[in-house]
């Protein structure tokens, strides 16, 4: 008798769980916090605008009072109302009290400290072609008096570089003016003097002289 009431005990025990198994869920209890943050990814390297430098080694003022940089193909409409465009002259020949110097055009540079070259004026202009788009950069010498000078007076040129700077600016618009001063701004505020040859060189990452 009592074995059998053991082996009843023990079926009903196994019926309650299988039953207890087979029962509906209950209801989803509430969300969890949420977890810890992970760890914070390497930041990117900075990006940096598109610029393009061109440099003349072998041209000077002996012929002329000006020098044409041939730049044809790269003075597109959408450069020229775009992007910034610099020019830069060292001077060459040890007698000039500016020797080695690098100007931004347009600019005064000093002569020789004999007075055989005088100080002088150099600026540089968009020469149009017949189709209306610039072919070429010309760069002009004159006294501070705005006199012709003769060949040995002109300041002798160790090389021109024209360096273009790309603004953000994809399309031509009514804010292609503002896309320059963008750029300038960008190098103002980095401390960057576009008359300092080797500050903006040294932003860009272009130097090589």
């Amino acid at each position: 008798m009592k074995t059998t009431m053991k082996l009843l005990s023990y079926g009903l025990t196994i019926f309650t769980i299988l039953c207890s198994s087979c029962s509906k869920d209950g209801d989803t209890g509430p969300i969890g916090p949420a977890g810890t943050a992970g760890i914070d990814g390497i930041d990117g390297e900075d990006g940096n605008a598109n610029v393009r430098t061109f440099v003349f080694n072998d041209v000077g003022f002996s012929g002329a009072e000006t020098i044409a940089l041939d730049m044809t193909g790269i003075l597109t409409p959408e450069v020229i109302k775009r992007d910034v465009i610099l020019v830069y002259l060292r001077v060459g020949d040890e007698s000039l009290a500016s020797r080695g110097r690098v100007f931004n055009l347009p600019s005064r540079v000093l002569g020789s400290f004999s007075d055989d070259i005088p100080t002088q004026y150099i600026n540089f202009w968009l020469d149009d072609s017949e189709n209306g788009i610039p072919e070429k950069i010309i760069v002009n010498t004159r006294s501070i008096e705005n006199t012709t000078l003769f060949p040995d007076e002109r300041t002798p040129v160790e090389w021109i570089k024209v360096v273009i700077i790309e603004s953000s600016f994809s399309e031509l618009s009514s804010k292609s003016q503002s896309s320059t001063i963008s750029v300038m701004a960008e190098l103002k505020s980095a401390g960057v003097d576009v008359n300092d040859y080797q500050s903006v060189c040294a932003y860009y990452g272009i130097c090589g002289d």
